[in-house]
């Protein structure tokens, strides 16, 4: 008995020890910035146009722990989409876990609320299932908030029959390029389209719109500025289009945003960029102060702006940010 129970001690001890060591690196390789965010995963047929294509496991709609069956209980479930339900049911909604060792720079595709359970991708019949296990996958970042999910180098996950009506399908086909292929993951916490923090080591600037960077909560502002070539920015830029959006902000996000690009630009190697980012910048039309506490602000921005230029070497960079602090 003794013996009996020592042994399911040292069981235990080892699978809590195991699970540590493997939920460390896990963090460590989550390229993406997913930390613990829960998502719906929906295809980018649908996306802002309806609350279709929602990814799902099939079985009766707004049942609230989802549709789970027990181990042994019938077939796996072959995923499909449909349309969004009220609560958001626990087999709607998902956990990415970064993978390690040889899969390092893949992810797990886990349910959120019941991570027992994860996506399965099954080769003989092309099906993606839900199922008591989770293999890994690629993640590509495309632009827009929209990715590709790759199984293995060619192959993804997309919709079958290219339609994201209620009920269809979830396979594995060659890869291709549209809609039918795309998927976009909403972040429940944030209420918007997930945009990874890192999506190109080699060149973090490539794919990102300029109206995605230059959003007031827009996380990762740096890997655009930063990086930005002058030939990519006068592309994103075609039709004055940094000068438009920052004239349409509030006031309060106009100075803030201008405030962190010029910031953001700065260490940029790229000096014709850099000149180029902050000539935008001189014109845009900056909103005033109408009362004491906004005048008093605006004081407290133009010296955060003035120092800004003070560590500044390019002498025209410098005076064009100058120029700026004096307009607010």
């Amino acid at each position: 008995m003794a013996g009996t129970l020592g042994k399911k001690i040292f069981v235990l001890f080892f699978s809590l020890f195991a699970g540590m060591t493997f939920l460390y690196p896990q963090q460590a390789n989550d390229q993406y910035g997913f930390g613990g965010r829960t998502f719906l995963i929906q295809s980018a047929l649908e996306v802002g146009k309806s609350t279709k294509g929602i990814w799902d496991v099939p079985g009766k709609p707004g049942k609230d722990s989802g549709n789970f069956k027990p181990i042994g209980k019938g077939d796996w479930l072959h995923m499909g989409v449909w349309e969004r339900e009220k609560g958001d049911p626990d087999d709607r909604l998902f956990i990415f876990r970064p993978a390690q060792g040889s899969a390092v720079g893949r992810y797990f595709i886990n349910f959120a609320r019941n991570s027992y359970w994860g996506i399965n991708a099954i080769v003989p019949t092309g099906k993606v299932e839900a199922r008591t296990r989770a293999d890994h996958f690629e993640f590509k970042y495309l632009r827009d908030g929209r990715w590709k999910i790759y199984y293995s180098p060619g192959v993804i996950i997309c919709l079958e029959n290219n339609s994201a009506k209620n009920g269809s399908k979830l396979v594995l086909r060659p890869d291709f390029d549209g809609p039918a292929a795309e998927w976009v993951f909403f972040d429940l916490g944030t209420q918007r389209s997930f945009i990874p923090v890192i999506q190109n080591t080699n060149n973090p600037a490539a794919g990102r719109k300029l109206e995605d960077v230059l959003d007031v909560n827009y996380p990762a502002r740096h890997q655009y500025f930063n990086s930005v070539k002058s030939d990519q920015f006068a592309q994103d830029n075609a039709g004055n289009k940094m000068v438009s959006i920052l004239n349409s902000f509030k006031m309060a996000d106009q100075w803030s945003v201008i405030k962190d690009v010029i910031s953001k630009i700065k260490p940029n190697n790229d000096l014709s960029a850099k000149r180029a980012v902050l000539a935008e910048l001189v014109k845009v039309d900056i909103k005033k102060g109408s009362n004491f506490l906004e005048k008093a602000l605006a004081n407290k921005m133009r010296e955060s702006i003035e120092k800004e230029a003070l560590t500044e070497k390019d002498e025209v960079s410098k005076k064009m940010i100058l120029d700026i602090a004096k307009k607010i």
